[in-house]
C-alpha cells in the first residue's frame, strides 16, 4: 500500500492530460472558426476601400454571409463604425472613412438566443497545441508533487505523536526514575551556573591583569621619555656650562657669579614666588642702571628714560628675575652694539591688569635671526654664547609671564619692548620741591629730564650752558639745581660757580667722564653720582628745607664796613648769605629767591628799609619769612612803625655773640619750627 501511491497519482495526472487536450480541441475548433471570418473580413476591408459608394450594401452582405443577425465595427476605443444585418432596415455608417480597414481583427463573437454580435479588434496571437499540452502536464505534476508532500507532513506527524504517548506512557509507570533525572538535570544546572561564575571571574581577572599591564607599559614609557629629557636636559646644559666656561675669562666676577646661577636653574621651569617683594622701582632701577652704565664701553652713553608716574606707586615683582633679564639683554645686544646712545627706559601701566614696559634701545647692527628665533621659540640643543644668552632671555620672559617685541631696522638697530605683567600699591606722593633747575650740555637729552624730574619737582628749568645755569638763579626763583655732566671739561672758573651755587641751593651733580681731581671737588659740593640723572637717586634727597646749609639769609645794607663784619661773624656756619646794598636790588634778590630771614636796613640810599619790606611781603613765597629791622637806635614809635610795614622785630647794630645765637636760631631747619 505504501510503495504503490504512485499509482493513482499517474492516472490522476493522465486524466488531467485528457481534460485538458480536449479543452484545446474545442478552442482549436473557435479559432478555425475565427480564421474564416477573419478571412472573410479582409476581402469586405479591400471591397470598402475600393468601392466606398456601396458600403451599406456590402456590410449588409457581409453579415449574411457570417450568419449573424447583426455585424458591429468598432475601434478598440469603443467608437462605433459601423452596423448592419438581417434585422436592420438600413445600415448605420459613421462619417469615418476606409484606409485603415485592412488593420481590423476579429476580437470575439458574442451569441445570445436572439442575435451574434462580431467585435472587430485587435486580438491575442494563439499558442501552438503542443506547448499548452505541456503546461497542463507540468500543472498535473506539480498538483501530484503537493500532494506528495501533504501526506508526508501528516505522516511525521502522527508519528510524532505516537512516540509522545509512549513516552508519556513510560514517565507514569516510573516516577523514581523521572524524580532522579530531574535531581540530575538541577545539578547539572548548578553545575553549569558554578561554571559560569568561574568563567566570569576568570574574564575579570583576565580584564585586571590587562589593566596592570597596560598601566605598566605606560609607566615605562612615561619613564622612558622621562630619561630621554633628563639625557637631552644634561646635554644641553653640558653645552651651556662650556659655552659660559669659554666667556667666564671676559665676564668680571659678580656678573659671571649672576650667570652661573642662571645656567643652573635654566631646567627648572617652576615658576618662583620667593622673591616677588613690593619696592620702590624707582630706586631699584638706579641701583641696576648704575651696574650697567657702569660696564658701557667709553663713547657709547646710556641714558635712562623713566617714567614720572613711578613715585606715585609701590612695585611688586619679581625683581630678581627682573634683574637677570636686564643683565642678560645688555650683554646679548653688547656685540651689536655702536654706540653712541644707549637708551633704558620703563612705564607703568596702571590698568585692570597692571603691567610693566622695559625698553632697551640701541645703535647699530641687528640681532641675526637664529638669536630672534630662540628668543621667542626657546632653546636649542648645542647652544654657542650668543644663542645661551638668548635662552637665558626667554627663559626670564617666560618665568616673569611677559611678552616681548622686537622693532629692527637695518644696520640701524633695534628696540627691544618687554610686557611684564606686576601688582601696583599705592603711596603718597609728595613732590621734593617747588622750582628745580636742570642743567645738560646737549640739547638732545634735555627732554628726557623734562620727562622724568617731573615726578620730584613742580616746575622744571632745563638750561644748556653753565652761564644760563647761573644767570638764571639770579632771575627765577629757585629750590634746587640738579646738574649732568658727561663730556664737558670743567674750568677753574666755573667749579668756583658752581661751589657757590651748591653755597646756595642743594646742588645735585651727575656725572661720569670727569677726572678724579674734579670729581673730587664736586662731590664736596653737594651730592655726587657717576651716572646720568636718575630718579632713584632725586628720591633719596632730603626737602630742601631739611639742612642748615639750605636756609638763606638777605643782608641788606648800603655800608660795605657793616657788610664785611657780618660776612666775618657768620662765615663758617655754613649759612648761604646774599648781600644787597639797596632797595632795588634787595626786591630782586627776594623775588627770585626764597630766605628764612632778612636783615634789612632802614635807611637805603633808593628806597626805605620800611617800603622795601612792604613790597617784599607781597611776595607769596615771602609772606611768612623773619624780616628784621636791622639799625643803630630806634625809638618806639619807629620800632611800631616797622612792625607796621610787616617787620617782626628789631636787631641793633653792631653784631656781638648773643645777636649771631639769635640769627641762628632764626635759621633752625623748619621741621624744628613746627
Amino acid at each position: 500500500m505504501k510503495t504503490l501511491w504512485w499509482v493513482p497519482a499517474l492516472a490522476l495526472l493522465v486524466l488531467a492530460a485528457m481534460a485538458g487536450d480536449w479543452l484545446l480541441s474545442r478552442s482549436q475548433t473557435t479559432i478555425q472558426q475565427q480564421e474564416a471570418q477573419q478571412h472573410l473580413l479582409q476581402q469586405l476591408a479591400s471591397a470598402l476601400k475600393s468601392k466606398p459608394e456601396q458600403t451599406e450594401e456590402l456590410l449588409t452582405l457581409a453579415a449574411e454571409v457570417c450568419q449573424c443577425e447583426q455585424l458591429r465595427l468598432q475601434q478598440p476605443d469603443g467608437q462605433l463604425l459601423a452596423l448592419a444585418g438581417p434585422l436592420i432596415e438600413r445600415p448605420v455608417v459613421s462619417g469615418m472613412g476606409w484606409q485603415d480597414v485592412e488593420h481590423w481583427r476579429i476580437l470575439s463573437i458574442e451569441a445570445t438566443p436572439s442575435t451574434q454580435l462580431i467585435s472587430i479588434v485587435t486580438p491575442p496571437s494563439a499558442a501552438p497545441r503542443w506547448t499548452q499540452f505541456i503546461a497542463f502536464m507540468v500543472m498535473a505534476a506539480l498538483s501530484t508533487v503537493v500532494i506528495w508532500l501533504a501526506r508526508r507532513h501528516l505522516r511525521q506527524q502522527q508519528h510524532l505523536s505516537e512516540q509522545i504517548q509512549r513516552l508519556a506512557g513510560e514517565t507514569s509507570t516510573k516516577p523514581a526514575d523521572f524524580t532522579n533525572q530531574s535531581q540530575q538535570l538541577n545539578m547539572i544546572e548548578v553545575e553549569v551556573l558554578q561554571r559560569r561564575q568561574q568563567e566570569q571571574e576568570l574574564r575579570q581577572q583576565l580584564v585586571q591583569l590587562n589593566e596592570q599591564i597596560n598601566v605598566q607599559q605606560a609607566d615605562a614609557l612615561q619613564q622612558s621619555e622621562i630619561l630621554k629629557r633628563q639625557v637631552l636636559q644634561a646635554n644641553h646644559q653640558l653645552s651651556c656650562w662650556q659655552a659660559l666656561a669659554g666667556q667666564a675669562q671676559i665676564l668680571d666676577g659678580d656678573q659671571l657669579g649672576k650667570l652661573v646661577q642662571v645656567v643652573a636653574n635654566l631646567p627648572d621651569k617652576k615658576m618662583a614666588e620667593q622673591h616677588i617683594t613690593p619696592l620702590h622701582f624707582a630706586k631699584w632701577f638706579s641701583q641696576q642702571f648704575v651696574m650697567q652704565h657702569q660696564m658701557m664701553p667709553i663713547g657709547n652713553a646710556l641714558l635712562p628714560d623713566e617714567d614720572p608716574a613711578v613715585c606715585r606707586w609701590l612695585v611688586e615683582a619679581d625683581y630678581q628675575q627682573l634683574a637677570v633679564l636686564i643683565n642678560v639683554l645688555f650683554e646679548l645686544i653688547r656685540p651689536y652694539n655702536e654706540g653712541p646712545e644707549t637708551l633704558l627706559g620703563y612705564r607703568l601701566v596702571d590698568e585692570a591688569q597692571p603691567y610693566l614696559v622695559l625698553t632697551l634701545q640701541y645703535n647699530g647692527k641687528v640681532l641675526p635671526a637664529r638669536i630672534r628665533q630662540i628668543i621667542e621659540q626657546g632653546p636649542v640643543s648645542t647652544p654657542d654664547w650668543s644663542e645661551l644668552l638668548a635662552e637665558i632671555v626667554f627663559d626670564s620672559i617666560f618665568r616673569l609671564s611677559g611678552s616681548w617685541q622686537l622693532q629692527q631696522l637695518a644696520d640701524v638697530g633695534s628696540r627691544f619692548v618687554l610686557h611684564i605683567p606686576l601688582r601696583l600699591h599705592a603711596k603718597s606722593d609728595k613732590k621734593l620741591c617747588q622750582n628745580m633747575l636742570v642743567y645738560d650740555g646737549r640739547d638732545c637729552r634735555q627732554g628726557l629730564w623734562r620727562n622724568s624730574l617731573r615726578a620730584v619737582a613742580e616746575q622744571l628749568v632745563v638750561v644748556s650752558s653753565l652761564e644760563q645755569l647761573v644767570s638764571t638763579t639770579h632771575n627765577r626763583l629757585i629750590d634746587m639745581v640738579v646738574v649732568h655732566l658727561r663730556e664737558e671739561q670743567l674750568t677753574s672758573a666755573q667749579l668756583q660757580q658752581l661751589k657757590q651755587l651748591a653755597h646756595r641751593y642743594p646742588l645735585t651733580v651727575f656725572a661720569s667722564l670727569q677726572p678724579e681731581d674734579v670729581r673730587a671737588q664736586l662731590q664736596s659740593f653737594g651730592r655726587f653720582y657717576a651716572a646720568p640723572v636718575l630718579l632713584g637717586a632725586m628720591c633719596d634727597q632730603p626737602a630742601p628745607d631739611n639742612r642748615l646749609a639750605s636756609q638763606q639769609l638777605l643782608v641788606v645794607d648800603d655800608n660795605q664796613t657793616n657788610l664785611s663784619f657780618i660776612r666775618a661773624m657768620l662765615a663758617g656756619l655754613g649759612v648761604g648769605i646774599d648781600y644787597a646794598t639797596s632797595g632795588t636790588d634787595a626786591i630782586r634778590y627776594a623775588s627770585h629767591s626764597r630766605y628764612q630771614l632778612i636783615l634789612m636796613d632802614i635807611q637805603l640810599p633808593d628806597l626805605a628799609g620800611t617800603e622795601v619790606t612792604k613790597q617784599i611781603r607781597q611776595l607769596r613765597h615771602h609772606q611768612q619769612t623773619q624780616i628784621l629791622a636791622f639799625t643803630a637806635h630806634a625809638l618806639p614809635e619807629e620800632v611800631a612803625s616797622f612792625k607796621l610795614a610787616g617787620m617782626d622785630d628789631v636787631l641793633f647794630k653792631p653784631l656781638d655773640e648773643r645777636k649771631i645765637a639769635h640769627i641762628l636760631h632764626q635759621l633752625r631747619p623748619v621741621r624744628e619750627m613746627t
